[in-house]
């Protein structure tokens, strides 16, 4: 099993794979745009330009041979329900998927993720927490 798949290059998905990058994990990162792709590629061993919610594309890349998916996608609400769906129907044992507000997170927990994450939302807590301490 490989390591970590993230989908979507943007400010948080690109975050994500930074982080995991330096603690010495496996990322591969994709996105449909082809720039995000192309400033991933100058540091990250693996990015790819694809379409997240086609699930040929996601065989081809062998999708599910990763043990975790992050879904980054944020403003595409319909392409982040639809990656969700078809990870978890390629057997991806855990999906975790960014929401934007709570209706998005309760259709992406219908759907099968098997986490929702709020990035602004948790960094917006965490400034609190140590601001006040």
């Amino acid at each position: 099993q490989k390591d970590y798949l993230v989908i979507g290059l943007g400010r948080f998905g690109r975050a994500v794979c930074e982080s995991l990058v330096k603690r010495g994990q496996s990322v591969l990162g994709v996105d449909i745009d082809p720039k995000l792709v192309q400033e991933a590629s100058n540091w990250l061993t693996q990015a790819v330009i694809l379409d997240s919610t086609d699930r040929e594309a996601l065989e081809e890349i062998e999708a599910q041979q990763f043990s975790t998916a992050i879904v980054a996608i944020g403003a595409n609400f319909e392409a982040s329900i639809l990656t969700t769906i078809v990870l978890k129907d390629l057997g991806i044992p855990r999906v975790i998927s960014k929401a934007l507000t709570t209706l998005h997170e309760r259709v992406l927990l219908k759907v099968g993720a098997d986490e929702v994450i709020f990035p602004e939302r948790q960094a917006g807590y965490a400034l609190g927490e140590k601001l006040s301490s």
